[in-house]
């Protein structure tokens, strides 16, 4: 399959499975909306904390200094951003098992319902927590060990920030890190599909991606790049098209005008969240298929 061929693969899914596929997307995308807008509110709170003014009405001219930084307020920032990361990773690995799913059971010519999707994760929710946990568990224990890695080559240095030979050191290890988490990550792409369609969960369930990603790294990449890029930029398109035409229609300040943004950031989440699961299900097809294997029936 080519680029075209999974854009078309994406209409055709919408125009014959919009119900089924928007549902999965209210389930699990629709509340991350409402918990983002909560959590984001109170980051804007600690943040003001944090620099002394509201953020969101800055004075003018900006002050010139800051006061001491507040601890609790820089760990319920940091908390919260946190909790963000968590519920986006979660309902992300959850909307992309579904929809593979849904697409691999209309891929064998069967309807499949939102209550047989939501069945089948369910039974696989367990091998969908543990496989989640390995990914997070070791991405983050990459970073940290980078972190102090780099940390470590660097204090070698008399002087870091003069320069010199443990510094350029440790520039090299830090990039090191960064393309080797990378290339795991795209490596490990395909993790969803491989729990709910192939079986297998943690490390076997990762390496099933490895090997399948095999020799398609960059075109992994790229896709996920294109269909990434693509979904991010027009919803926010959509989204300040949708404040302009609330703001005209009710005015900045108005109670109804706020709730019909909500309603609106909601729903334009709502469709666009499935379209990047939905593709890299595709490719994992497509891979399995270059591979000489049968579609998955179970």
């Amino acid at each position: 399959m080519g680029l075209g061929d999974v854009v078309d693969g994406i209409i055709e899914l919408y125009r014959t499975r919009a119900r089924l596929v928007l549902g999965i997307s209210a389930v699990l995308q629709g509340p991350v909306v409402i918990i983002d807008l909560i959590l984001g509110a109170g980051m804007v709170d600690q943040l003001s904390m944090m620099v002394g003014f509201d953020v969101l009405d800055p004075p003018v001219p900006l002050p010139t200094s800051l006061p001491p930084l507040d601890p609790q307020a820089v760990w319920g920032f940091l908390g919260m951003a946190g909790a963000m990361v968590l519920i986006a990773t979660v309902a992300g690995g959850l909307t992309t098992a579904a929809l593979a799913v849904a697409i691999g059971e209309a891929r064998l010519g069967r309807r499949p319902t939102l209550r047989g999707v939501f069945s089948r994760v369910l039974r696989r929710l367990g091998a969908l927590v543990v496989t989640m946990l390995t990914v997070v568990g070791v991405i983050t224990a990459g970073v940290v060990g980078g972190l102090l890695l780099v940390a470590a080559i660097v204090s070698l240095a008399p002087d870091p920030a003069a320069g010199g030979l443990p510094v350029f050191l440790g520039l090299v290890a830090a990039v090191g890190v960064v393309v080797l988490l990378t290339f795991l990550g795209l490596r490990w792409a395909l993790w969803p599909q491989v729990v709910l369609l192939d079986g297998g969960a943690g490390i076997t369930a990762l390496g099933r991606s490895f090997r399948l990603v095999a020799g398609s790294t960059w075109r992994v990449l790229g896709y996920a790049l294109a269909f990434g890029l693509a979904t991010g930029i027009l919803t926010q398109l959509l989204g300040q098209l949708g404040g302009i035409v609330v703001g005209l229609v009710t005015g900045p300040a108005d109670t109804p005008g706020t709730l019909l943004r909500v309603i609106w950031a909601a729903a334009i989440t709502i469709v666009m969240a499935p379209v990047v699961p939905a593709a890299m299900t595709l490719l994992y097809l497509d891979l399995r298929l270059r591979r000489g294997e049968p579609a998955p029936t179970d």
